[in-house]
């Protein structure tokens, strides 16, 4: 168990790695249309977070994906849960849509599967992760994507930090 300074520590050295230009990026992703947001656990309720604030606090239509649990659980059951996320995706139709995801890991199948689908149509994808060394931080530079990866190997201080980051954006939107 870490102590509680350490864990400011390992924020503060995972805040460190954004620089400014990620933002502007961001924010020029973020303007593009509607947003769809994804991720698991707690990344899940960071995702649902986010989309709340972009859509009353910026004004911008965004829904999370991992929201719904009637429709996840039966795309879950129909197609397995690794697809679930990108057939609902799928059937939503949007094209033009930024889709960020939320990963601790960035290995979770689903979500890798989602992002996949995403790019094949086009879309912009913003995957947002915590460990290094992950599948969506290598999938996600493309021109209409771009990955922001805290290099952290904790999962907490990985959630808290995505967190973070999109409170931290919401901000520089709202002005």
């Amino acid at each position: 168990m870490i102590s509680t300074r350490e864990y400011i520590d390992k924020l503060e050295e995972g805040l460190c790695i954004i620089s400014m230009a990620y933002y502007g990026r961001i924010i020029r992703l973020l303007t593009t249309g509607m947003v769809i947001t994804a991720g698991n656990g707690g990344s899940s309720a960071t995702a649902s977070h986010m989309a709340n604030d972009l859509t009353k606090m910026v004004g911008i239509p965004s829904i999370c994906l991992t929201d719904s649990v009637t429709l996840l659980t039966a795309y879950g059951n129909d197609d397995g849960y690794r697809n679930a996320l990108a057939h609902y995706y799928r059937d939503l139709q949007l094209d033009g849509a930024t889709l960020i995801v939320y990963s601790g890991s960035g290995n979770s199948h689903n979500i890798v599967s989602l992002v996949e689908y995403a790019m094949s149509e086009g879309n912009n994808v913003i995957a947002i992760t915590g460990y290094p060394d992950n599948i969506l931080d290598s999938m996600c530079d493309k021109a209409n994507t771009m990955s922001i990866c805290f290099g952290i190997d904790d999962m907490q201080v990985a959630e808290d930090l995505g967190l973070i980051l999109s409170h931290v954006i919401i901000r520089k939107m709202v002005g």
